[in-house]
């Protein structure tokens, strides 16, 4: 039923790596999927960021990002299980967006806590996910 599911992860967060994670996971086992492991950082871009990396930084910022995004993964998600880590940069909900777009995501998992900490992905941003994404969007709750 899905080849490409996307899970947008914030590495601050623990409900994503101890619950929407592990649901991702199953959900790919049950139909072979591949999932597509995203971290949205800042726009470099925008005055307010750059401003405080000189030039350049923002590849090496991307890179840390990417590297300790795989590191987690590599203990989090099981052999059997194909996965293709990514960053981004932007807003978090326009980045997840365009990834969908980019892999071509039949299914978006995101995570929404009840009572914690929600992260980059805020119930706003999921409601707007919710609304343009070009695929299904399952949302993890408590």
């Amino acid at each position: 039923m899905y080849a490409h599911i996307l899970v947008p992860l914030d590495p601050r967060v623990p409900y994503d790596w101890e619950t929407t994670l592990p649901r991702a996971v199953a959900l790919a086992r049950l139909d072979k999927a591949r999932l597509h492991l995203l971290t949205v950082v800042p726009a470099f871009g925008s005055s307010v960021v750059g401003e405080f990396f000189p030039g350049g930084r923002e590849r090496d910022v991307a890179t840390q990002v990417l590297e300790s995004l795989k590191a987690r993964t590599d203990s989090a998600v099981p052999e059997d299980v194909s996965v293709q880590n990514m960053v981004a940069e932007g807003a978090p909900e326009e980045a997840v967006l365009r990834m969908a777009e980019q892999v071509k995501a039949d299914l978006l998992v995101v995570g929404l806590p009840t009572g914690g900490r929600a992260g980059c992905l805020s119930a706003p941003h999921i409601t707007t996910l919710v609304r343009r994404a070009p695929c299904s969007v399952f949302v993890v709750r408590e």
